[in-house]
């Protein structure tokens, strides 16, 4: 999976990363529940995925 990742302070890149690290997937309108799950220690790493234009 094509994924944009932080890399180090104000620095994103897009790289191969497998599906399989991912605990949580949520759509693009859901990113504000990605942080406090990872500050609960809820998930690992969060992918956010783009909208559907259904």
């Amino acid at each position: 999976m094509k994924a944009a990742v932080y890399e180090g302070k104000e620095q994103l890149i897009v790289r191969d990363v497998p599906d399989r690290l991912f605990t949580h997937h949520l759509k693009l309108d859901a990113v504000t529940e990605a942080f406090p799950l990872r500050e609960r220690g809820e998930a690992l790493k969060v992918c956010i995925l783009r909208q559907s234009n259904s």
